[in-house]
């Protein structure tokens, strides 16, 4: 999926509801979500809607690191470089 600016939330919970095994999230520069899919994220994995998926971050551009966070990491994402 790809990050961007207020995103829907639909999208992800019907990934999460349809039973994926995984979710690559492309993020801004280096590899971030914006705040509203962040919220549907914690939300989500404090349900615990139909089991939890592999979540990863990605970035969308040409090069760079995609930075670790405490935000993310608690959500269980891995960040991919």
């Amino acid at each position: 999926m790809y990050s961007y600016v207020d995103p829907s939330a639909t999208m992800i919970e019907a990934l999460v509801k349809s039973g994926v095994q995984g979710i690559v999230f492309a993020g801004t520069g280096a590899g971030l979500l914006s705040s509203a899919e962040k919220s549907v994220l914690k939300s989500l994995h404090t349900a615990n809607v139909g089991g939890w998926p592999i979540l990863v971050r990605s970035r969308r551009v040409g090069n760079g690191r995609v930075i670790g966070r405490e935000d993310y990491d608690s959500l269980g994402m891995r960040g991919l470089r």
